[in-house]
């Protein structure tokens, strides 16, 4: 079912009003039906289409005020990106650009911007220097201008600091994925992550991804991608996270919500 939201018209103004110049300017409003999957470490809205379909994404977000879960050490990302493990002709190549949450046992809160590429099938995370807070309102911006060469763009519009960040990849895109999640950090381990932090709700607003100044897809029609509830051994220690979530959807905004 399609959903519209009415709720917020006042904060989705502003989100619009904020929203830069580089968001792609035609629309894509087709009434795809849209596929709902469960996924052991993400949740959110994704896209995968032919090659060339995406080199720009975007979206903007309110940071949440996240919480341990089982008095451990908690992650979580919320992140944009283009292609990745959705993208069947290069699945080792990703370029993506959000906000690592960690959250520690006595609630406090550690919260870095960062740029992930993934040379070698394995994720590299580097961090970027802007400072953002709970309450800030922030956009995520990526353009590839080719299969290896990206820039991804963070601005905390609250703040009204900003950061770019030119992103050379030796895995090179397709241009064939792009999302918007909220996912469990990876551990750098083989196939282990990070315990989820409980993650509240994160509200995507300003949502699309395409061809910068071209046709533009937004959730609607994408796959939705559901974090089951499951549990996960955590690396910090014995504690374990059982995690699921849910996801409403407008036209250009998502709705995540930790259950």
């Amino acid at each position: 079912m399609r959903f519209n939201s009415v709720l917020i018209p006042c904060f989705l103004f502003a989100s619009a009003v904020l929203a830069n110049a580089r968001r792609p300017q035609q629309f894509d409003l087709s009434e795809t039906p849209t596929v709902v999957i469960d996924d052991d470490h993400r949740a959110g809205a994704t896209w995968n289409l032919s090659p060339g379909t995406f080199n720009h994404v975007h979206a903007i977000f309110a940071v949440p005020a996240m919480t341990s879960v089982n008095g451990a050490q908690s992650f979580a990302d919320v992140m944009v990106f283009i292609d990745g493990a959705g993208a069947t002709n290069c699945p080792n190549a990703i370029l993506g650009v959000g906000v690592n949450f960690h959250v520690e046992p006595d609630g406090n809160s550690h919260i870095t911007a960062i740029l992930v590429t993934n040379p070698n099938d394995l994720y590299n995370t580097e961090t970027l220097d802007i400072p953002i807070s709970v309450g800030d309102l922030v956009q995520l911006t990526i353009v590839s201008s080719n299969a290896t060469t990206g820039h991804v763009f963070i601005d905390n519009l609250t703040t009204l600091r900003s950061v770019d960040k030119e992103a050379q990849l030796t895995e090179p895109l397709c241009g064939q994925s792009a999302g918007w999640v909220v996912s469990q950090a990876n551990a750098k381990f083989p196939r282990t992550f990070y315990t989820l932090a409980n993650f509240g709700t994160v509200m995507f607003t300003g949502v699309s991804a395409g061809i910068q100044g071209g046709i533009a897809h937004y959730p609607y029609g994408a796959t939705l991608l559901r974090m089951r509830g499951h549990t996960i051994p955590s690396p910090w220690g014995d504690s374990t996270s059982t995690t699921s979530s849910t996801i409403a959807f407008g036209d250009s905004s998502l709705w995540i919500t930790y259950i």
